[in-house]
């Protein structure tokens, strides 16, 4: 069953009897409960208990319905009634009649990102929430909230409204606490003076002191508002607990009735109790004094937090010295937070030119070790190759010797042998040739990039992977041609290459 769903017969009826009828329906009319509860669950009438009994009354969307005969929220007509239902004083949208419902949104939206995502109306009336209720819906149903965004609101029927404009990276954590902060706190001054008087021992002050308790929660919400600050009392808690909040701060109010120690006499009970030995009589009482004290919570950039009293002066006069103290906590608090930034910022540029110095460094040492490294395996192959060279052609020259040895033979199959032998030594040269193998030298690259443990004996402590200092168990030295690279190459036959050893 959706809420703006049209209402059987029976419904109808009971709607009219409430909002039309003299004859009022209660929690007597037991044969009523349940159509009661189904029009209170649409928002139709509300059920406030009396001395335990509740007593169904229309609202204004039971009104609205009776007039119209459709639900104020049913999503068909919503786009319809948006225009003009927005109350000027309210609406925070400024808008004419006939304005569409793509510019009445465009104007919500603009609103919240100005106010940093949040808007919130301190305590509207009915007629306010129904028509910000189907702006919202008209925005969703008509696809006009951004991409990626999501357009959210509590408070539908009671307490302060706040619609919020969220997107996919904010956690949800962050709607939670609005949501369920919302439904624990009141901004109304009216509400916080109509439940302290309903409930006296929220506030720990005598009951002569309400009526200044009033006046001082009025005037202390006048100046706040206008100083854009907001008085908060918590719903929640005993005793009651009054917050003073500026967009996303907040400082603890409390205010509460001076008491004084005094000396008092014993009761029968306890001079009973301190005659067994177990047990101290209290020497001092706390009696109230008939005097007024606000106390604002303790910060680093404090100056005063305590407001009490005295002869000359009430605290209902000092309500613009506490929001002088909260802008000064407010201005001390963002120097600080400037200056933590700027001190942030020197420290971030100077890790910044470390690490440019420090990529200076292991790129030049990288450089050297590359140059270092590729000089190093060209030496080496080259030698080699040079080495591999004089070894095949000595191997050539040995096969010719023995070829001529086996043609001077006089056993042919000592002969035959021997030439077996002359076969097998000419394809070793040939492999063993770098000018002819096909493993030679025409196969490896001249410019090969040198791999990670190739410079690594030429970089001392940096790492070849990064500007960073790698741990090794035992330095590395450089190879024995580094060593042979500071004196001249020295061309010409090498000692006989064994070749059969490699």
């Amino acid at each position: 069953m959706r809420r703006w769903d049209a209402l059987n017969e029976r419904q109808l009826a009971v709607l009219n009897r409430i909002g039309t009828s003299t004859d009022s329906v209660t929690a007597k009319n037991s044969d009523l409960a349940n159509t009661v509860y189904a029009l209170r669950n649409r928002g139709l009438v509300k059920t406030p208990r009396r001395d335990g009994v509740w007593r169904a009354e229309i609202t204004e969307a039971g009104r609205f319905y009776l007039e119209n005969g459709y639900h104020p929220d049913h999503p068909d007509r919503a786009v319809e009634m948006v225009d003009g239902s927005l109350p000027r004083a309210t609406r925070g949208v400024t808008v004419d009649h006939g304005t569409s419902p793509q510019v009445l949104v465009k104007d919500l939206m603009e609103r919240l990102k100005r106010d940093g995502g949040t808007l919130r109306l301190n305590n509207p009336d009915e007629q306010t929430r129904a028509s910000y209720r189907r702006l919202i819906h008209a925005a969703k149903r008509r696809g006009l909230v951004p991409a990626g965004f999501h357009l959210r609101h509590t408070g539908r029927d009671r307490g302060d409204m706040v619609i919020l404009l969220t997107n996919d990276s904010q956690p949800e954590t962050n709607w939670n606490r609005v949501r369920l902060g919302t439904r624990k706190e009141t901004s109304d001054p009216r509400m916080m003076v109509s439940l302290l008087e309903e409930e006296r021992n929220r506030i720990r002050v005598s009951p002569g002191l309400m009526p200044r308790v009033k006046a001082l929660l009025e005037g202390l919400s006048i100046q706040a508002e206008r100083r854009g600050y907001k008085l908060i009392m918590s719903l929640k808690r005993t005793p009651v607990t009054f917050y003073l909040q500026k967009h996303e701060q907040r400082w603890t109010l409390t205010v509460s009735e001076v008491m004084e120690d005094v000396p008092q006499e014993p009761t029968a009970e306890e001079r009973r109790r301190r005659s067994n030995g177990w047990s101290r009589p209290t020497e001092y009482g706390s009696v109230p004094t008939g005097r007024l004290r606000m106390e604002l919570q303790q910060s680093g950039f404090a100056e005063r937090t305590q407001w009490v009293d005295n002869g000359r002066t009430q605290v209902e006069s000092k309500v613009r010295e506490v929001i002088k103290e909260l802008e000064h906590r407010v201005n001390a608090a963002e120097q600080a937070r400037l200056k933590r930034e700027r001190e942030l910022q020197e420290m971030r540029a100077a890790e910044e030119r470390k690490e440019a110095e420090r990529l200076t460094m292991w790129e030049t040492a990288m450089t050297a070790a590359r140059e270092c490294a590729l000089e190093d395996r060209r030496r080496d192959t080259l030698g080699n190759a040079l080495q591999d060279w004089f070894a095949a052609a000595e191997l050539h020259e040995f096969c010719e010797a023995l070829e001529k040895a086996a043609a001077n033979m006089d056993s042919p199959e000592e002969a035959a042998n021997l030439r077996q032998w002359v076969v097998w030594g000419q394809s070793m040269a040939r492999q063993l040739d770098p000018t002819i193998s096909p493993g030679g030298l025409a196969s490896i690259r001249f410019d090969a990039e040198p791999e990670a443990d190739d410079l690594r004996p030429y970089l001392g402590d940096w790492s070849p992977h990064g500007p960073y200092q790698e741990y090794r168990y035992q330095r590395l030295e450089p190879p024995a041609a580094a060593q042979a690279r500071r004196e001249p190459w020295r061309l010409g036959r090498p000692v006989r290459g064994q070749w059969w050893r490699r």
